[in-house]
């Protein structure tokens, strides 16, 4: 999964050893996994290198354009926008107990899903 998230995400052709550099894999392991993607047809070889031929879901992750992204996320982007729906009002109507409860709870949910998200996504490029 590395190489292939690696390929998206690159966004342009990659050869062999500069998979094997970006992920840590030995050169001989990412030839190994590049032939099998490329015979189930996930990744084809290009002139410049081997490029994503199809992009597919990734269970727990989520794609937008080039980017892979954990699926905690979504509910990290979900807190952000109430901590910034939360302070626009409080900054326009005042603040009270209420508000200023929503916007610290709302941050540090934010902070919390948006770090684990993060915490997740580096650990898919860290070697096992």
């Amino acid at each position: 999964m590395k190489i292939y998230v690696y390929l998206i995400e690159r966004n342009k052709p990659a050869s062999v050893r500069e998979i094997a550099t970006a992920t840590g894999l030995a050169p001989s392991s990412v030839h190994y996994h590049l032939k099998k993607m490329i015979e189930s047809g996930l990744v084809k070889r290009t002139p410049e290198g081997y490029a994503p031929a199809r992009i597919i879901g990734i269970e727990g992750y989520f794609v937008i354009g080039r980017k892979i992204l954990p699926r905690i996320m979504i509910y990290g982007f979900f807190f952000l926008g109430l901590f910034i729906g939360e302070t626009l009002v409080s900054i326009i109507e005042g603040f009270n107990i209420d508000r200023l409860t929503a916007i610290m709870i709302s941050c540090a949910s934010s902070a919390l899903f948006l770090l684990e998200g993060l915490r997740i996504k580096k650990e898919l490029f860290s070697s096992k």
